[in-house]
């Protein structure tokens, strides 16, 4: 097929962003804040640490979507994938095997054995790469997504925002929750958290979690189900204040478990949505996962204000897994991997007081990392073995990084606000190809300013204009050994944050235009000696899109969310040839809409009711460079009913409702041209359970 000639439609996106400013503008400046609600309770506060520091949510010139524990618990929110269904401009989805998961971000998206799109953090700590974010989110104290490059603070990888996570604190009183949970495909989870002050100075929290599930998916090749969990995790944290002025926070997580994967379907391109069609592979994919982390983080304050952190960080993960080869009923091929992982942070920074005319932070970051992958296809042996053709993956990855970095927040006036930041990053990746014979060595460095102006118009409205650069290291293509550059990100953005209606309502919104060079793009073919997976550079990209998001609270015990985000990507050159040229980036949704009603109502005593929906629309997605293999919009809907007293709830959830279905892994063009490989999501699933808190 000549490339050249497939024509390239899309929704005129910048009409609607052009509609979407001028509103923006309208709203933010023009709707009174003395507005009165006929009833109703005020928007809460909301305290992030995003920027390294406490700040009002409304006071930060970033776009950023918050999730409270109260949230977190209605919502169900288990996983990675739970709060991105309800983040604009923010998708999470399965992957082949439970350890990886394709995150899209504003356009941005992962790259197989890259790095992720965003920063993600744990109570202060950088995962070091996918192999190590989908872990059950047991205990957490606060989500908190940042859209937009965050490099400044997070360095390389942070191109597309960041992801912070919080867990509860030990407290200075005894508490005790859990929960236990039954649900469609024999799923059962149990989790409890004990915290208890061991003396004066110092407290401990302990949570543990279990699951395990048969499965929603049938592969009827294997008689069996697609896609079991069995998983155990637990995590803990010791406080130790022996000052007010020192404090030490000791964290530790480990989580064992196996389960499915590698569960494929061939199809063509006409087929793209047709999940009638079932996955039949003689051999049920396996796989297994150990993932260890432990880190500590120091805090003194000295009497000026300012505070010196200290923050180190160990993180391991080993996983393994195997399957099909051809996908059918046919016992012909079978593939094995082994991917092991194993990290050593370290961050240290310098604080200002954050009540200051004139704030910074000042620091610097280090990192030593070395992944180790393994693979093999080839013919199916007896017991599950693999007789390898030629090739195979023998690969040892050694990452060391250092950066140094800064920000300043300045009150110029009493309303504007100028923020500046720079960071400079350096990675020397030397990669030991076995199967090549060969071991490569670069370096890769960049320098990440960010500038923000922000001005407030009154107590209650505030709009900002951003420019920041982000970047993702290069590295080796994994079956050719090939050199693929630095993704370089310039992003312009302009904002508005207001709370109104007495502060019932509270709204955001930004509009963002980004200038992309060397984005790295993923694709896989089956050949005879096996899967070559291959990352290359598309030369330049515009990604041009906005954010918007309400909060209303119209009546007792009424919360109302929306968001709404949309993205237009566009090649304006892939590699200098004229292909591809105007077509949209792989894996980006054009749009999302998300919305959510939560109500409580008092029904006897200290019981009440707690009732919650969530809906989200996907616009549709294009697989391919060609724009060919699109899936089309999808519509997903969660329910939450809990009774409860305060100690006790009995509850009951349903997931994808709808039982709407989509591709999750989806290999375009792998046997040839229209004949492709997917993976389908999981379908609708629902169950009921009791929780307690003492």
């Amino acid at each position: 097929m000549d490339i050249n000639n497939v024509r390239y439609s899309s929704v005129n996106s910048s009409v609607l962003i052009q509609r979407f400013i001028l509103a923006t503008v309208v709203l933010s400046l023009f709707l009174p804040a003395h507005v009165k609600a006929q009833s109703g309770a005020t928007i809460e506060e909301i305290v992030v640490t995003s920027r390294k520091r406490e700040e009002n949510l409304m006071e930060i010139p970033d776009s950023i979507t918050v999730f409270s524990d109260a949230v977190i618990d209605t919502a169900n929110i288990a996983s990675i994938r739970d709060f991105a269904d309800l983040t604009p401009n923010l998708t999470i989805i399965e992957q082949l095997i439970p350890s990886t998961q394709t995150m899209t971000i504003r356009g941005m998206t992962t790259v197989q054995n890259g790095e992720l799109p965003v920063a993600f953090i744990v109570d202060g700590v950088n995962v070091p790469s996918m192999n190590f974010i989908n872990q059950e989110l047991i205990d957490i104290e606060r989500i908190e997504v940042l859209r937009g490059p965050q490099g400044t603070l997070y360095g390389r990888g942070a191109i597309g925002g960041a992801i912070n996570i919080i867990t509860k604190s030990p407290g200075d009183e005894f508490e005790l929750k859990g929960k236990v949970s039954y649900g469609r495909g024999d799923a059962l989870f149990a989790g409890g958290t004990v915290s208890v002050p061991v003396a004066d100075n110092a407290s401990f929290r302990i949570s543990a979690s279990h699951r395990d599930e048969d499965g929603l998916i049938d592969n009827i090749g294997a008689g069996t189900e697609a896609d079991p969990v069995d998983e155990q995790s637990v995590q803990a944290r010791l406080l130790f204040q022996p000052t007010d002025k020192l404090s030490v926070d000791l964290r530790g997580r480990y989580l064992t478990g196996e389960g499915g994967g590698i569960y494929l379907v061939q199809i063509s391109t006409d087929e793209i949505d047709d999940f009638s069609l079932p996955v039949s592979s003689n051999l049920n994919g396996e796989s297994e996962r150990d993932i260890g982390s432990v880190s500590l983080k120091i805090d003194y304050t000295f009497d000026n204000g300012m505070t010196f952190t200290s923050i180190s960080g160990y993180s391991e993960t080993d996983s393994y897994w195997t399957g099909d080869g051809d996908f059918s009923t046919v016992p012909l091929f079978a593939q094995w991997w082994e991917i092991d992982v194993e990290a050593y942070n370290q961050e240290i920074r310098l604080t200002s007081d954050d009540n200051s005319q004139f704030r910074w932070i000042l620091g610097a970051f280090y990192q030593d990392r070395e992944d180790k992958e393994f693979a093999d296809f080839g013919l199916e042996g007896p017991d599950r073995t693999v007789i390898p053709f030629p090739g195979g993956a023998r690969e040892i990855r050694n990452r060391e990084s250092w950066a140094v970095f800064g920000q300043v927040d300045y009150d110029i006036t009493e309303q504007l606000t100028l923020s500046a930041g720079v960071r400079y990053d350096e990675e020397e990746n030397t990669t030991e190809f076995g199967q090549l014979g060969t071991k490569p060595s670069d370096t890769f460095e960049e320098w990440q300013p960010k500038v923000s102006l922000a001005y407030n118009w009154n107590e209650n409205v505030m709009t900002y204009f951003t420019f920041a650069r982000g970047f993702r290291p290069g590295g080796y293509s994994n079956s050719s050994g090939l050199l693929y550059k630095n993704e370089v990100s310039d992003n312009f953005e302009i904002g508005a944050k207001a709370l109104m209606m007495d502060g019932r309502m509270q709204f955001s919104a930004a509009v963002f235009y980004i200038d992309f060079s060397d984005q790295q793009h993923f694709y896989s073919r089956v050949t005879p000696a096996g899967v070559q997976r291959f990352i290359i550079n598309i030369a330049e990209t515009t990604n041009i899109g906005a954010e918007v998001e309400l909060a209303l609270r119209p009546a007792e015990g009424l919360s109302l969310n929306f968001g709404f985000g949309i993205t237009d990507t566009e090649i304006d050159d892939f590699d200098g040839t004229g292909i591809f040229e105007g077509h949209n980036t792989p894996q980006v949704n054009d749009y999302s809409i998300n919305a959510s009603a939560e109500y409580t109502k008092p029904i006897s005593g200290p019981w009440s009711f707690t009732g919650r929906l969530d809906f989200e629309h996907r616009g549709k997605v294009d697989w391919d460079l060609n724009n060919l293999v699109t899936t089309s919009g999808k519509d997903y809907l969660n329910l939450y009913a809990g009774i409860g007293n305060g100690q006790w709830t009995v509850f009951f959830y349903g997931k994808n409702v709808l039982d709407e279905q989509q591709p999750t892994a989806m290999g375009t063009d792998v046997f040839g041209p229209g004949i492709h490989l997917r993976t389908p999501s999981r379908p609708a699933s629902y169950g009921g359970g009791i929780k307690f808190n003492f």
